[in-house]
């Protein structure tokens, strides 16, 4: 017997669909989020360090404000992965919904077909994100310890 040329999913399995795509779409955006308040927190910190100077930091004031950029861009980092590794979790999910409800003839001719380790997909993105971190927090403690 041949496959059906579509298959249709219930209204459930399609909420299920929306929901997956409102995860991924929130979780990207909280990826940005977390880096912009980062860098709002590497401004801070630096903003703070200045206004406290009579004339200069000392070493050890220096010190202390740049291991709170380095907790809060560690911190960052772990958050971005963690979400990163929950985008593949989802993304897997969405995979074997469209396995499971749209034939294998319609997704060869539409090129609908689940792509090899989901984590993995805009890591790119990532990479850039966490770059940020890192280069706000390179430079704002060079900033400090100069």
């Amino acid at each position: 017997m041949s496959e059906p040329d579509t298959i249709s999913p219930s209204p459930q399995l399609l909420n299920v669909q929306n929901s997956i795509y409102s995860v991924i779409e929130n979780s990207k955006r909280q990826q940005w989020t977390i880096t912009n308040y980062v860098i709002l927190v590497y401004a801070a910190i630096f903003g703070l360090s200045q206004l406290l100077t009579n004339p200069d930091l000392t070493p050890n004031e220096a010190r202390w404000f740049s291991a709170l950029v380095a907790i809060a861009g560690g911190y960052a980092i772990f958050l971005l992965i963690q979400i990163q590794r929950d985008l593949g979790r989802y993304r897997e999910q969405l995979d074997a919904f469209v396995t499971d409800t749209i034939s294998e003839k319609d997704r060869k001719r539409y090129q609908i077909e689940p792509k090899p380790n989901p984590v993995l997909r805009g890591i790119w993105f990532l990479i850039a994100l966490i770059g940020v971190v890192v280069i706000g927090a390179g430079l704002v403690i060079y900033s400090l310890l100069r």
